[in-house]
């Protein structure tokens, strides 16, 4: 399990992630445990995987839409779509203990709490990645990094054993403590992100080693949880939506919207109106008598003077 993934860490020649479009998942999994990371500014970067009830350090098969793709010594390039089939990508990848240590424990656990995504700009000001460059210079400048870190010219980091941007152990302490009874006060209901602290917690504390192996552990039990399976039913479901047998696939366009009729002027009937007024769309309020239709107009208005 460690010779996988640390084969591109542990390597005797330098790897040198260049990322444009989307690294997410699996995908800046892989980029984090290279040498050095290059971005474009428009590149978005995160761990999303709390969404599918699961934590960070999963994958089989990594797909990535755009030009993602590990580049240095072992270029791997295509410009729709990228399959790393490494070794790495066979074993857990250590999403939950390399994040901290490449841009510090708070800002690790909000990315992967919220899972949402920085874009290369900001992944550089947080450390994440090494540079950022134009989309036309990227695998180029990807290649001579490699290069300047094979001849010494730039520093050989395993991002694993970084040690720099971890808070002592007591402010690490309340920082996890804060992290927990913000979970708990948003999703009272899951564990999954309980569990994902407590395993970036355990890498500290215990080492990135030790940390791999509570992740691992961690996520076998997740996987199998009904959470996640609900979660995922979810991803797939929504996705399916766009992709309807004989309905997506004719080429139809949707008919422009000229009218809206809203029926019944309470709490959520005039919040809707309000937000068709103010949208710019003509809107009909039906009622069941004067009386309602009158106060259902005044909310409009006091919504729409509020929000205008």
């Amino acid at each position: 399990m460690e010779v996988r993934s640390d084969i591109l860490g542990g390597a005797k020649k330098p790897s040198v992630a260049a990322i444009d479009g989307l690294a997410l998942g699996g995908g800046l999994e892989v980029a984090m445990a290279c040498h050095a990371r290059i971005s474009t500014p428009t590149a978005q970067l995160g761990l999303p995987e709390l969404q599918l009830g699961i934590i960070p350090g999963f994958g089989d098969m990594i797909a990535m839409k755009s030009r993602t793709c590990c580049s240095g010594y072992g270029l791997i390039t295509g410009r729709d779509r990228v399959w790393f089939h490494l070794a790495e990508a066979n074993g857990p990848k250590k999403g939950t203990q390399r994040l901290p240590r490449l841009v510090g424990i708070s800002k690790a656990l909000e990315m992967m709490l919220t899972s949402k995504p920085v874009k290369g700009d900001e992944a550089h000001s947080l450390g994440l990645v090494d540079a950022v460059v134009s989309p036309n210079e990227l695998v180029s400048t990807a290649r001579q990094w490699a290069l300047d870190i094979l001849e010494c010219r730039r520093p050989w980091i395993a991002s694993l054993y970084k040690t720099e941007k971890l808070d002592s152990l007591g402010e690490a302490r309340e920082i996890f403590k804060f992290a927990r009874a913000q979970a708990r006060k948003q999703a009272p209901n899951l564990t999954h992100p309980i569990v994902c602290i407590d395993v970036v917690e355990h890498g500290i504390v215990s080492g990135p080693h030790a940390g791999l192996y509570k992740e691992l552990e961690s996520f076998q039990e997740l996987v199998r949880s009904d959470t996640c399976k609900s979660l995922i039913h979810i991803f797939y479901a929504q996705r399916g939506t766009t992709k309807v047998p004989g309905i997506t696939d004719l080429g139809w366009v949707p008919r422009r919207v000229k009218k809206v009729a809203v029926i019944g002027g309470g709490l959520m009937g005039s919040g809707i109106a309000t937000a068709l007024v103010l949208s710019n769309y003509p809107v009909i309020l039906k009622e069941v008598n004067d009386q309602f239709l009158l106060a259902g107009i005044g909310r409009v208005r006091g919504g729409a003077c509020a929000l205008s």
